[in-house]
């Protein structure tokens, strides 16, 4: 079973770390290295694919006001509190038939909230997974991104894989997690890889480029 403490010793042990932390909030200089870096390495691979274990669908959002703009209802709905990346909002006719709708995402008075001017909101979205859910081998992915993120001269050891293997490593795992738990409706490579294929880069990064 994955948690966030062997994901993150993982990471040290793939940059040749003798060292491990014993506990993952631990306030020691390994600790303070690492724990910066680990929701945006699980935040980079929740959203590098289409997962079917990490896609949450929700009918029940709360609407937080609606008002009139220009001659239609604008209505608000709130994000829910798991709600981590990717949101894709839906308005239903009949029974079965869904229809994708334009939306606008924000922050009202301190509160993330959709806006659309449909009166029903069906959202899916990737959501705050937690690690005791991962399937298997996703936690070591997600490993490979947090070692690419923490790489600097202090934390490398001895026999720590060069950045071009952690990449090669993560792809590979990579294609083969896509394989059993894409969706299987909506199957596309991942934007972020074939992206990074196209521009020639790994996925240490792409400059400027934000979630």
């Amino acid at each position: 079973m994955a948690t966030k403490l062997n994901i993150a010793n993982q990471a040290l042990a793939h940059l040749g770390q003798s060292v491990r932390m014993e506990d993952f909030d631990e306030e020691t200089s390994t600790g303070r290295s690492v724990r910066p870096f680990y929701g945006d390495s699980k935040d980079f691979v929740l959203s590098d694919g289409d997962w079917r274990f990490a896609i949450k669908k929700r009918q029940d959002l709360e609407l937080v006001e609606s008002f009139q703009r220009g001659g239609d209802t604008i209505y608000v709905w709130r994000l829910p509190v798991d709600f981590r990346r990717r949101p894709e909002v839906f308005s239903q006719e009949g029974d079965e038939y869904r229809y994708k709708v334009s939306f606008d995402q924000y922050v009202k008075d301190g509160v993330r909230v959709l806006e659309t001017c449909y009166p029903d909101c069906n959202l899916d979205y990737v959501y705050d997974l937690p690690e005791a859910l991962y399937p298997p081998n996703f936690g070591l992915l997600q490993s490979y991104k947090l070692a690419l993120l923490i790489r600097n001269p202090e934390t490398l050891g001895d026999g720590a894989i060069s950045s071009n293997r952690l990449i090669e490593l993560y792809k590979d795992l990579h294609s083969k997690l896509q394989e059993d738990h894409t969706l299987d409706h909506d199957y596309r490579p991942s934007l972020i890889t074939s992206t990074l294929q196209a521009m020639g880069q790994g996925i240490g990064g792409i400059p400027g480029y934000r979630y």
